[in-house]
């Protein structure tokens, strides 16, 4: 797929996202993909903004750590890949489901 250097780089990004967004400091990165002016996240209240934010938190740690699953034995043993991308595709689906239910 991609080389073991952009696992790690993906890794250390997604990792830096989820510090940003568990210490309430990554509004900024929510904002620049929302593409919508007029943002109904902005009308909830700061506690439920902080618990969405605690939730992209988690979900970005968890992609943070399937990288860095790829990037330590990807290369080495082959079925991790699948392993990973099947973890991945069960924690998406699973924060999308606890996003539309809770949010």
């Amino acid at each position: 797929m991609f080389s073991e250097s952009f696992d790690w780089v993906l890794a250390i990004v997604l990792a830096v996202i989820s510090v940003l967004m568990f210490s309430d400091k990554g509004e900024f990165i929510l904002d620049m993909f929302d593409g919508k002016r007029e943002n109904p996240r902005k009308k909830w209240p700061p506690e439920k903004q902080r618990k969405f934010s605690k939730v992209m938190g988690v979900f970005t740690a968890g992609l943070a750590l399937a990288e860095l699953l790829l990037a330590l034995f990807g290369q080495t043993y082959p079925l991790v890949n699948l392993g990973v991308l099947l973890a991945m595709i069960i924690f998406i689906i699973a924060a999308l489901v606890y996003i539309k239910k809770n949010f």
